[in-house]
């Protein structure tokens, strides 16, 4: 939703009225030889920043307070995006051969937007202006992302390494490397000033030429820098829908499921690129190993990911299944919750063949963790749920029946009240088998429920399924039972 303030100064600004730029700004400039120079780096371009400020404090306090301003300064605003549209629809190189008054609109613009919406909303008379697009797109194509700060890390390793390491992964493609990479660089790449100011224009007047610099990107540093130029994150996935850099790609991808700074869902775009990204096998696996092997971190990805994952063949919902890390957890894990959410969005778009291909996947996935049985080192000390809980009840439902689904809670009853006459090394593992066997029947007693109540959500979160056969003195005695 576009700021209130902003959006009464882009009405106003649409109507005829006064043109006039911000003086200090444009002072400033006259006395520097290559003022894009000083627009890419942050830390050279504060002074003319503060002249901004200075000169219209009160846009700093409506960005910032949320306050008001008088309506002599909401005119002075309007006559500033007046000012700035102008410049931009008559710019060419011979009148600004220093490009100073395009630095000007760069520092304006930047000062004067909320929540990156400015040049999406401003009028539009620059699109004609091919000198501009030019311009533009030879400045983002000589943008370049050096590492100049220290990397976080685990362990001491110099910044040199680290670097030599990002390159030779970025060479390779390697995305699990370079994701790792940037996890520990990634806070210490953003735009600089030139370029989102840059991009943001060119987004307007020319898209395609745009395009044309994305689908360059061959660097995964400057992929993340050109993503936070783009600013707004629905522009950024559809760019990268579009474009042909596997770099970039990436980057929105891993923008999008971090969701720094959007709280909120991540959907509309996000599913699409993710089918896009299914289309390489090799990659799509990495990319599970990524950013499914533990769903309980990337919740804004499940959605989409469900979504998508009802449009991919085969292949890649085996990858899916076969990424995720399986343990035991409780009935509210987030993480449980999180594939749930996943499940419910591919439950809704896929067919019925789809639905029971991947039931019988993860089934078969489970039926072979078996709730960690070829793990030697914990025991299951209690009845637990798994992260694929969602599945398995559609397994039960959509795969066996209700029928075939009822006998096999049966049987796994009947399995369990004859553990006694099983041999185990010690009474902890008798334990941990009972607690395996319940835990198995979980699932399939709560399809049975849900076939009973058909409003009932597939994930269980009310309690556990604890038939009367089990629940004898003498049998929570013998296995420990709270």
């Amino acid at each position: 939703m576009t700021h209130p303030v902003l959006a009464d100064v882009l009405v106003s600004a649409r109507n005829p009225g006064p043109a006039c730029g911000p003086a200090s700004v444009l002072s400033a400039l006259a006395a520097i030889d290559r003022p894009m120079e000083l627009l890419t780096n942050w830390d050279q371009c504060h002074a003319l920043c503060d002249a901004f400020s200075r000169e219209y404090g009160f846009i700093q306090l409506a960005r910032v307070a949320g306050v008001r301003p008088s309506p002599a300064d909401m005119e002075r605003w309007s006559a500033l995006f007046r000012w700035m549209v102008e410049q931009l629809t008559g710019w060419n190189p011979v009148n600004d051969p220093q490009q100073r008054t395009l630095a000007a609109v760069f520092v304006a613009g930047t000062m004067s937007d909320i929540g990156h919406e400015l040049w999406g909303l401003l009028s539009n008379p620059f699109a004609a202006n091919q000198q501009l697009v030019a311009i533009l797109q030879a400045m983002l194509r000589a943008c370049r992302v050096t590492i100049d700060a220290p990397l976080r890390t685990q362990s001491p390793i110099s910044t040199k390494a680290a670097v030599e390491r990002f390159a030779a992964a970025n060479t390779s493609k390697d995305w699990k490397e370079i994701n790792e990479c940037l996890d520990r660089s990634g806070d210490f790449v953003s735009a600089s000033l030139l370029q989102a100011q840059a991009t943001r224009i060119l987004s307007r007047c020319g898209p395609n030429e745009l395009l044309v610099v994305l689908s360059g990107i061959d660097e995964a540093l400057l992929a993340v820098s050109f993503v936070g130029a783009v600013g707004d994150e629905e522009a950024c996935l559809a760019l990268a829908v579009a474009c042909s850099s596997p770099y970039f790609e990436f980057a929105a991808l891993r923008s999008a499921v971090y969701g720094r700074g959007h709280p909120t869902p991540s959907v509309l775009g996000l599913d699409v690129l993710i089918t896009k990204m299914s289309a390489d096998p090799d990659r799509w696996r990495t990319l599970m190993d990524i950013f499914n092997r533990y769903p309980v971190r990337y919740p804004r990805l499940q959605e989409a990911l469900g979504t998508a994952l009802a449009g991919v063949p085969l292949p890649a919902i085996e990858a899916y299944i076969a990424a995720v890390q399986l343990h035991d957890v409780a009935l509210d894990d987030t993480g449980r919750e999180n594939v749930a959410t996943c499940l419910r969005a591919f439950q809704a778009c896929a067919s019925r063949s789809q639905r029971e291909a991947m039931w019988k996947l993860a089934y078969d996935r489970w039926f072979t963790w078996d709730f960690g049985r070829l793990d030697p080192q914990p025991h299951l000390l209690g009845i637990r749920a798994s992260i694929l809980d969602y599945a398995i009840v559609g397994y039960a439902i959509e795969c066996l029946g209700p029928n075939a689904a009822m006998q096999v809670r049966i049987d796994i009853v009947s399995k369990a009240l004859t553990l006694h006459q099983n041999w185990y090394l010690s009474s902890s593992d008798m334990v941990a088998d009972w607690n395996r066997s319940l835990s198995w029947l979980q699932p399939f007693a709560h399809a049975e429920y849900v076939l009973a109540n058909s409003n009932e959500d597939w994930l269980c979160k009310a309690g556990m399924y604890l038939p009367t056969d089990t629940q004898t003195d003498y049998l929570k005695l013998k296995y420990r039972m709270a």
